[in-house]
């Protein structure tokens, strides 16, 4: 019997509708109907927080303007401060709340993707079983699941309540004053242009990253699960390398997606320290010419810097974002693995006690390959104690998965009690 070995994460195949990122958006978003409950709410608590962020520079705005006229006006300083401080607490509510609401959300529907991956993966057949690594499979509903967390308990919230924001400050600063929107938004356009030349690199890098970390999980499983045939026969060496190697492919693609993401940090950085600068700069010049108060001034600042926050925490949103992506585009590829074995449904429920097995000209052959059983024909009697022997290679252990119906026979059928097998249902065959 030849052996297929198992392939490289590197040619799997993706399917059209996972390769751009939009896609598996909204395709994981409709594996996972846990996270789309509630996400009207969600928007509304993220507006609420939009909205109280923004009235609190109009009302420091206040105070400079008109808390001092004619000397201090302690009355109404300090109505503004209370307002701005309840303002404050109904920002920090309705925050906490979206957060609790997405963390729910998200590990409901984290839990539910994995028993499903889980279950989807023991309905594979040993010919699907055998392309693939088992640690692969492994990292699928371990470290894949996992990167989805970040993504989905921070990440997501962190896109709305940034667009959110964005979109109602670049407004208020318009009414502002337009002068000193347009430098602001003109020294953040480089920025977004970076980004979108980035993403496809980003988009690669994770994928690579995501793919060593299954390569590496099968490694060390395999060398965990055979250590007494590695020592038996001496291969030492030969697995020490084959380990090490995983983990510096794992590292090495690590270190290029980081490097690739460390490329944003200092430009949002630089950009939102320019914006600020310009800011003061150009409302000191030209601040009474423009019909700039103070005040107006000062509350500009302040929504610029709410403007430009979510631009500087850009490179760790995108960098959690694309590892989630690249995460959940591989538990999607293994959703899509078909299953070849179809279960009946009721299906067939076998007598009880014991019952006479039959192969009837069995033969089999692993995908792509040659076959390994050859028209077996056998006869068990109900109650008989067999053993199976034969040479290595011979199609021992394929026999016996085809009688638990691992796999189906490419020709010919096997029967229990005189039913054939691919009629029983699934719990009557594991009973007998």
């Amino acid at each position: 019997m030849s052996v297929e070995l198992p392939v490289r994460e590197d040619d799997e195949v993706i399917s059209p509708e996972l390769a751009r990122t939009g896609a598996v958006l909204r395709r994981g978003l409709r594996e996972s109907p846990e996270l789309r409950r509630g996400l009207g709410f969600t928007l509304v608590l993220a507006i609420t927080v939009t909205v109280a962020n923004l009235v609190t520079p109009t009302l420091v705005q206040q105070i400079f303007d008109h808390g001092f006229d004619g000397g201090f006006r302690p009355a109404f300083v300090y109505g503004i401060c209370a307002t701005a401080f309840v303002l404050v607490v109904v920002a920090y509510a309705a925050g906490r709340r979206a957060a609790r609401r997405l963390v729910t959300a998200s590990e409901k529907a984290l839990a539910d993707l994995r028993v499903r991956t889980f279950a989807h993966i023991h309905e594979l057949s040993i010919a699907e079983q055998t392309k693939e690594k088992r640690g692969v499979f492994v990292s699928r509903v371990t470290a894949d699941v996992d990167s989805l967390a970040e993504f989905t308990e921070w990440g997501g919230i962190a896109w709305i309540l940034s667009a959110a924001q964005i979109v109602g400050t670049l407004g208020l600063m318009l009414v502002y004053s337009w002068q000193l929107t347009i430098p602001v938004v003109l020294l953040t356009m480089p920025l977004l242009v970076v980004v979108g030349k980035l993403q496809a690199g980003f988009s690669s890098a994770y994928s690579a990253v995501r793919t060593r970390v299954g390569e590496l999980m099968s490694e060390v499983s395999e060398s965990v699960m055979g250590a007494a045939v590695v020592r038996a026969y001496g291969l030492d060496d030969s697995v020490d390398r084959r380990v090490k190697r995983a983990i510096g492919n794992r590292y090495r693609a690590q270190m290029v997606a980081h490097r690739r993401a460390s490329t944003l940090f200092p430009m949002a950085v630089l950009f939102w320290a320019l914006a600020l600068a310009t800011i003061v700069v150009v409302g000191t010049i030209n601040g009474r010419s423009w019909g700039l108060t103070i005040g107006r001034v000062t509350a500009f600042l302040f929504l610029a810097q709410l403007f430009l926050d979510p631009f500087s925490d850009l490179p760790e949103i995108y960098s959690e974002t694309q590892t989630a992506i690249a995460g959940w585009r591989k538990i999607l590829s293994v959703l899509d693995l078909p299953v070849e074995i179809a279960e009946p449904s009721p299906g067939v429920t076998l007598p009880p006690g014991a019952l006479e097995v039959v192969a009837h000209d069995v033969r089999y052959a692993y995908p792509g390959g040659a076959p390994v059983l050859h028209g077996i024909s056998a006869c068990v009697a109900a109650g008989a104690n067999v053993a199976i022997v034969g040479e290595t290679g011979c199609g021992k252990t394929t026999f016996a998965k085809l009688l638990t119906r691992l796999a189906d026979p490419v020709e010919g059928r096997i029967t229990v009690g005189g039913v054939d097998l691919r009629h029983v249902a699934p719990a009557s065959r594991r009973e007998a």
